[in-house]
């Protein structure tokens, strides 16, 4: 995501609006997208669960976030969808 690596640094919670997103591919997070481990980059989702929140959705892919070398990466309020695993995480420390 070539938000994070730009414009996210350790500590920072990026929030994502209520929603349904089509992902053509996964969101991959790498180690220059990352926080630390004490202090995590957050993306969190709508807690609007009235309005359906926030959903990513990956119609035939294999992940919808792939989590690649990544430590201090949280996720939080997102619903995940049609993929063949919601989320991949390789050598991540995740919350």
């Amino acid at each position: 995501m070539a938000y994070l690596r730009e414009y996210s640094k350790p500590g920072d919670t990026i929030y994502v609006d209520t929603g349904s997103y089509t992902l053509t591919n996964a969101i991959t997070i790498g180690a220059f997208d990352a926080g630390a481990s004490s202090n995590r980059v957050t993306i969190e989702g709508s807690t609007n669960s009235a309005a359906g929140g926030t959903v990513f959705n990956r119609f035939g892919g294999d992940y919808c976030i792939f989590i690649n070398n990544a430590p201090g990466i949280g996720l939080r309020n997102l619903t995940l969808r049609n993929a063949g695993t919601a989320a991949r995480l390789l050598d991540a420390d995740f919350a």
